[in-house]
């Protein structure tokens, strides 16, 4: 009698996001959008924190501790350096 093959486990294309990172993506769009209206040099800072914030867990994520694909975490690490060069081209003093 042989015994059952072992049944596989297939992960999805595009892996789950968590919760916090959501957050921390609205933070980074709140954040954009406000150094946009009012263009002042603690708004463009905050901005670039919280936008390498979402670029360091987005890459942290997606490359350790072995390379997974995640679309959406893909998508928040390009936005995030697209929100770093248009907040540096505001040019606040």
């Amino acid at each position: 009698m042989e015994p059952a093959p072992k049944q596989q486990r297939f992960e999805p294309a595009d892996r789950p996001v968590r919760f916090y990172e959501y957050i921390l993506f609205v933070a980074l769009d709140t954040a954009a959008f406000a150094a946009f209206i009012w263009p002042s040099r603690a708004l463009a800072i905050i901005t670039f924190i919280v936008a390498a914030v979402v670029l360091l867990v987005s890459l942290v994520r997606l490359l350790l501790p072995a390379p997974r694909f995640s679309l959406t975490r893909s998508s928040f690490a390009v936005i995030s350096l697209f929100v770093f060069l248009l907040v540096s081209s505001l040019g606040v003093k």
